[in-house]
């Protein structure tokens, strides 16, 4: 009989046995009901914030066309609003999503945080964390699988069972492939619930359901990856209880404290300033630079010179734009620049810590399973990052096309008394946030696949040196 034949021969035996002592029936169950729990409470929850940002998205949208004739400087205050709308794929793993924000707000001489997270205004369930099919997937399922599996092969070394097979003439890495095989059913059913979703999930982007795809892969590579880890270490063990203990011991270093450490050992080896602490470094910076509201201001009294020979007159009022709308373009422009450069230095100090974080990967497959997982679903700082990114290059935009209203509508002299038409800032594109492609996902999400991929290399070549092993001892 082939090695592969006897590892279906063993896989169905293990599996009948299971389902004789109803231990895989009450696996599946259980997976399939935390994974669904999980799922529906993440439907719920996204579709209650696409109802609320669709909500106001309206409002914010009336809110702005509904402004009177005024000056453009008023609208500069006015502000606007951005939304980062929740997709399919955030309610399978809601990544730090419940925590960043998915609302900004846009004014002029100030970039703000993200608010309306639901981590600071939700109930006091939520703030120990958003319940997700990626949670249970990621922490649950191996711990089902061990208390499934953990037995398999120790319970039949203590009981002889496998030395006589052995003896028989059985292959020990057939026997042991037969028994990871008989848990992959097991463990992929946590998968059932997001596969059996997916051609409802009305994914619209263009490469959302490459991103689907991917993450339904990387969940089941995972998986795959426990069972094996549950045989290997259950294959390696003196008894049954061994092995339990030993597993469990397995899962509490993977599952929990190395996905804990590694982001305070990120923070603590690159520290980054908190958000007071960078505004100030921002007004420090302006403060070197110059204060447009201070006429004799160094620099502003170089710029005031500059512009009156640019345009050969000798006094502001005698220039053919409004000043005061020069100054208050000029002044954006410094304080963007100033913002921009601490949130390079910041971004700078974040990117450390991933890439330290994504290190652990190396080292606990479920650090690499869920850096990748939160990726492709668009959920991870990166991400966020980019909303943010988005958000402050449209509240530039706009500020600046109401500064260049300001100087080229506005006359000089009764500066303030003045207004415009609505129809002018109603003319200012105010374009949605649009989610970055699966390509801005791949230099995170790659090497944390691979990460993946060697772990179940590495595993499936211990499984082989385990059987190797299992013969000579028989």
């Amino acid at each position: 009989m082939s090695a592969l034949r006897q590892a279906r021969v063993v896989a169905a035996g293990e599996w009948r046995r299971m389902w004789r002592d109803r231990s895989a029936l009450f696996a599946i169950v259980a997976l399939l009901l935390f994974c669904a729990v999980a799922w529906l409470a993440s439907a719920q929850r996204a579709a209650q914030l696409r109802g609320e940002q669709a909500r106001l998205t309206a409002l914010a949208d009336a809110q702005w066309q509904a402004q009177p004739d005024r000056h453009p400087h008023r609208v500069v205050h006015f502000g606007d609003f951005v939304f980062k709308p929740p997709s399919w794929l955030a309610s399978i793993d809601w990544g730090v999503e419940s925590h960043a924000g998915r609302s900004l707000f846009l004014e002029g001489h100030r970039q703000n945080t993200a608010s309306f997270s639901e981590a600071g205004q939700g109930d006091g369930l939520l703030r120990f964390g958003q319940p997700s099919p990626a949670s249970v997937i990621l922490q649950l399922a191996p711990l089902v699988l061990i208390f499934v599996g953990f037995g398999a092969v120790a319970g039949e070394c203590a009981s002889g069972t496998l030395r006589a097979a052995l003896l028989a003439g059985a292959n020990g890495r057939a026997w042991l492939l037969g028994k990871s095989l008989a848990l992959w059913p097991v463990a992929l059913a946590a998968l059932l619930p997001i596969a059996a979703t997916l051609p409802f999930a009305g994914l619209q982007a263009a490469d959302a359901w490459q991103r689907a795809g991917w993450l339904l892969l990387a969940y089941a590579a995972y998986l795959v990856l426990w069972c094996i880890v549950v045989t290997l270490v259950s294959a390696l063990a003196r008894s049954a209880h061994a092995a339990l203990l030993g597993l469990l011991c397995v899962w509490v270093l993977w599952c929990v404290a190395l996905p804990r450490a590694a982001p305070a050992l990120a923070a603590f080896a690159h520290p980054a300033p908190e958000r007071v602490v960078s505004e100030i470094r921002v007004e420090d910076a302006l403060k070197a630079v110059g204060d447009s509201h201070n006429p004799d201001d160094p620099y502003f009294a170089a710029f005031r010179a500059r512009t009156l020979a640019r345009y050969g007159v000798d006094t502001v009022e005698a220039l053919p734009v409004n000043y005061g709308g020069l100054v208050m373009l000029e002044g954006e422009r410094l304080t963007s620049e100033a913002h921009a450069a601490e949130t390079r230095r910041v971004d700078a100090l974040h990117a450390a810590q991933n890439r330290l974080v994504d290190a652990f990967a190396w080292i606990a497959p479920p650090v690499a399973a869920a850096v990748a997982s939160r990726s492709l679903a668009a959920t991870d700082a990166d991400h966020h990052r980019h909303f943010v990114a988005a958000g402050e290059a449209r509240r530039y935009a706009l500020v600046q096309a109401l500064n260049q209203l300001h100087a080229e509508k506005i006359a000089y002299r009764n500066d303030r008394a003045q207004r415009l038409h609505a129809d002018h800032w109603d003319a200012i594109p105010r374009t949605p946030y649009r989610p970055p492609s699966l390509a801005f996902a791949w230099p995170r999400a790659q090497p944390a696949l691979l990460a993946l991929l060697a772990w179940l290399a590495i595993l499936a070549a211990g499984l082989h040196l385990c059987g190797r092993w299992l013969e000579r001892r028989a």
